[in-house]
Parts: structure tokens; sequence; C-alpha cells
């Protein structure tokens, strides 16, 4: 849940992994069989520290650090991401981690960066780490799952189309367009016009992962439906 202005809203994660539910205890098992009991805790603990930790070296560069603190645990993740930061055309920050409210459809999300160039267009910002591990890595960015590909007779259409887009894909997609429906809701006087998904990667440098404008259509048809259901279990 999250707290704007006194009330809560359920949340764009929340929302999301109703819709795209994760067996995580399976994946406690098999992990601690194989590292050990308790890897997973660990693992976790330790993943979720190194997202927040970038994401705050990423902030304090947007806003006009140009040597942010970075500890080792990030410095592989930061030497993916910050050539990506250091090459942005000029702008000018509209928001950075601000929890925002859509009222109509009663839900609320905290996008990682938006920012308006000097010539009007609005970028929205997703960062990722990954660990880089190439099958994992190629399910964050590929649009068609690879068993797909190699299946004898499937014709793969020459541009992604929603329905093949892998899960991991379409869940993260999902998750931008929604802080996209809160953004443009309250900042009505330009919209977002690009949404990128940046996965900073140990061992394969950073994955930008531009949302397809022809999947807009099919994935804010998805994302209403999502939230409908979502707010219909909660009634």
């Amino acid at each position: 849940m999250r707290d704007v202005d006194g009330i809560l809203y359920p949340s764009v994660t929340e929302i999301i992994d109703t819709a795209f539910p994760t067996n995580w205890e399976k994946k406690q098992k098999q992990y601690d069989l194989i590292h050990g009991e308790g890897a997973w805790s660990q693992r976790r603990q330790q993943r979720a520290f190194e997202g927040t930790t970038l994401h705050a070296a990423a902030q304090d560069f947007l806003q006009g650090n140009a040597f942010p603190e970075i500890n080792d645990e990030i410095r592989e993740y930061w030497e993916a991401l910050s050539p990506y930061l250091q090459t942005l055309p000029p702008y000018h920050i509209i928001a950075l981690e601000k929890t925002i409210a859509h009222r109509p459809l009663f839900f609320a999300g905290t996008p990682d960066a938006v920012i308006e160039l000097e010539t009007g267009e609005r970028w929205l910002l997703e960062f990722k780490t990954f660990d880089g591990y190439p099958i994992g890595n190629r399910g964050y960015q590929g649009v068609w799952p690879l068993w797909k590909r190699k299946m004898k007779g499937v014709n793969c259409p020459s541009l992604p189309t929603w329905e093949w887009t892998t899960p991991i894909f379409r869940r993260a997609l999902l998750q931008t367009w929604l802080y996209k429906l809160v953004l443009d809701i309250n900042y009505p006087n330009s919209q977002v016009q690009k949404i990128s998904i940046l996965v900073a990667t140990h061992s394969q440098g950073l994955q930008e992962i531009t949302f397809p404008f022809h999947l807009w259509q099919d994935c804010h048809t998805e994302a209403l439906a999502i939230v409908k259901n979502f707010n219909n279990r909660q009634t």
C-alpha cells in the first residue's frame, strides 16, 4: 500500500504481483537446497540492497552530482548504467522516486525517474539490476520466448506482438505503463512519450529496453483490466 495525502492506495507492485503470481516458496526451497539453508533469504536481502543503492546513486547523478558515492556491491552495475546517464540530452527533472496516486483508478506508483528534455519530450526511466546469467537476461530482454524461436513451423511476426511477449518482459512493460498512467493524469500538460527500462547487469553491461510504441495500446488495455480485476477482488 502507498500513502498519498493520508489515503492508502494499492501499489503498482502489489497489483502486478497479484496479476503475475510467483511461487517464491518453491524457488526458495530449490535455491536453499543447492546453496544451503538461508541462502535464498540472504540473496534477496542483498539484491534489495543493491537495487536500492543503485537507485540512490542514479537519482543523485540526475540531480547534478557527477560523482555519486558508489560502494563495491554496486560498482559493476554503476559502470554499466552510468555511461547511459552521462549521455542523456539536456533535461530537467519532473519526478524522482515520488509516490503519485491515480485517484480514478485507485492505485499509486513510485516511478524511478521522469525527466523532460528541452524539446518538451518527457521520458520515464526505470532502473533494474540483474545478476547477468544468460538465460535470465534473455528472458528480460527478449520479446519472443527462446523455445518458440527454435520450434519448427512457428513463424515469428516481423515485429513483436503483445501475445508473443515473454512473461518477465510483459510484467516489466505493464509495471511501467501503470507508472505512465499516474504520471499522465497528474501532469496533464505533457504526457510520457518514451519509456526506457534500463537493466544493469554484472557481466553483460547495460540492456536498454525501449518500450515499443506499437505495443502501447495492447499494454494499455491489459493494464486497465488487471487494475479493474484487482479492485474487484478488494470489494
